[in-house]
């Protein structure tokens, strides 16, 4: 059975959740 890995690549505008946003997802 082959395995499936799935990375994410998330770029925001800081690190804070609730004030920041997303600019960009890779996947």
């Amino acid at each position: 059975m082959a395995r499936v890995y799935v990375s994410l690549d998330i770029e925001t505008t800081g690190l804070n959740p609730d004030r920041d946003e997303i600019l960009e997802i890779g996947a």
